[in-house]
């Protein structure tokens, strides 16, 4: 039976082209994988908080990777149970978001290869779920604004989310043919088709009910029909512009 034999963190650079934190995990019998953390650029209220990456780099080499070694890779619970109990509190500022993810993803990634099954299979089998494997429907951030732009829209993400009654491969058409009819419509009406942190577009001078109409147009002028061969998705991340004095929200394009 394989055991955790080394748990290490070292620095990573994301697509933002800022350091984040990546996590390699040993086992025993040779095997070795390496689990980068993802970042976002907003963060809830509510969320598990992440640490400098120095400082979670630390947690991982110090704290987390002694209380690992010896331990079987295949009893996630118990890994995610000690993860919890390290990092002391509810949003994980005990140890770091990003160390706790990283070393929990890490050690199922490394339990994954030891079995010769790949990641989302193994996790599955983890929760017994039943039923046919399907792969997820892609939503695409074709709109950016919020802190994933600064073009003064207060809303971060517009996505396009194609119909459940396509192929994968269908869903990912749909999604590029809205994607560049978006961007032919802008350019149309002279709005910048530069790019937002996520690599949607992130034209000036629109307000809320403008980025919708320019999707839906786009949508229309891709050959497709909204409602049912695509839909609109948000993600407001209201966070980023709530004003905790007045209880308010300020979304000044709409003033």
């Amino acid at each position: 039976m394989s055991l955790i034999s080394s748990v290490k963190a070292f620095k990573y650079i994301n697509s933002r082209a800022k350091w984040t934190i990546a996590v390699r995990v040993e086992l025993d019998d040779g095997i070795e994988v390496i689990q980068t953390v993802p970042d976002g650029a907003s963060k809830g209220a509510k969320e598990a908080i992440s640490l400098p990456v120095e400082q979670a780099i630390q947690n991982v080499d110090i704290v987390i990777a002694p209380a690992l070694l010896g331990l079987s890779p295949f009893d996630q619970k118990a890994i995610d149970d000690l993860l919890i109990k390290l990092a002391v509190s509810e949003n994980k500022s005990g140890m770091g978001a990003n160390a706790v993810i990283g070393v929990s993803l890490a050690v199922a990634r490394a339990a994954s290869r030891a079995k010769h099954v790949s990641l989302y299979a193994y996790l599955r089998e983890l929760y017994s779920k039943s039923g046919p494997i399907t792969f997820p429907t892609p939503v695409f951030n074709i709109l950016n604004g919020g802190l994933h732009a600064q073009n003064g829209l207060s809303f971060q993400e517009f996505m396009l989310i194609p119909g459940m009654n396509f192929s994968y491969e269908h869903k990912v058409e749909i999604g590029v043919d809205v994607y560049n009819a978006l961007k032919e419509n802008l350019q149309k009406e002279g709005y910048s088709v530069g790019l937002g942190d996520e690599g949607g577009f992130a034209p000036e001078g629109f307000t809320t009910q403008k980025a919708l109409d320019f999707i839906m147009m786009a949508i229309k002028d891709a050959g497709y029909l909204p409602g049912k061969d695509a839909f609109l998705g948000m993600d407001v991340a209201a966070g980023s512009f709530y004003n905790s004095t007045t209880g308010k929200y300020d979304i000044l394009e709409e003033s």
